[in-house]
């Protein structure tokens, strides 16, 4: 199990890798350039998952990482599948009944899951009191397309993830449902344009309902950005 320079997390567990894109938000996937990374200094787990052109839809699960968060005793907040989906299409379902095992068995910790597949949660169980489920949406489409199906889910907390935020976002008839909102711009070399007006806004929705928002800083960013919106659950 791996530290991680994500903010809203201590940890990332990853018993699966693998992924494949489906909307513009994934256009620059950060975990698909880790996995190509990875590939080529000959981590087994990502032989397959990952090729020359990016994703390949293989999915790989690990055993040994699997069981990782059953050795930690103190409380983590602990970010499942950052390299790839947990709702993805060809995760197995004995590996998804497995990696709820885990959680069950690890009430101690918080576990946080996004998906940007949020009509398959429907076939799972994830009523757990340790698990955060969220969706990532990029854009107004994206976030009307996912949050319905997150508020179906009998989920302890929901979460919006809008990162990266490639636009203007209104989620106010949404928010009465949610317990946590993410935003942040695109990171590598070939990020697209972020506006921090977009941030402003989607922080006055949330500060308006009451409901923690959390601004992912960039050290690229001019030092004028809004760092007091900077807010944890």
């Amino acid at each position: 199990m791996a530290t991680t320079n994500i903010p809203w997390c201590e940890q990332v567990w990853n018993p699966v890798c693998g992924c494949s894109k489906v909307s513009t938000g994934c256009k620059n996937c950060y975990a698909e350039r880790i996995a190509q990374k990875l590939k080529w200094t000959m981590f087994q787990q990502y032989e397959n998952v990952v090729d020359e052109n990016g994703w390949t839809g293989e999915l790989s699960f690990s055993e040994s990482k699997l069981e990782q968060p059953l050795f930690l005793r103190k409380p983590r907040v602990i970010f499942v599948n950052s390299m790839g989906d947990l709702f993805h299409e060809n995760m197995k379902q004995e590996w998804l009944d497995r990696i709820f095992g885990v959680m069950v068995a690890r009430p101690q910790h918080t576990f946080i899951a996004l998906t940007k597949r949020p009509e398959r949660i429907k076939h799972n169980g994830v009523s757990l009191p340790n698990l955060f489920m969220g969706v990532s949406a990029e854009n107004q489409q994206t976030a009307d397309e996912r949050i319905p199906h997150l508020l179906n889910v009998p989920a302890q907390k929901r979460i919006l993830s809008a990162e990266p935020m490639l636009e203007e976002i209104n989620i106010t008839e949404y928010l009465h449902f949610l317990d946590w909102v993410i935003c942040g711009p695109e990171s590598g070399h070939f990020r697209r344009p972020f506006n921090i007006k977009w941030a402003q806004r989607l922080y006055e929705q949330c500060k308006e309902k009451n409901v923690p928002f959390f601004f992912k800083l960039d050290n690229r960013l001019p030092q004028e950005y809004p760092y007091g919106y900077r807010c944890q659950i």
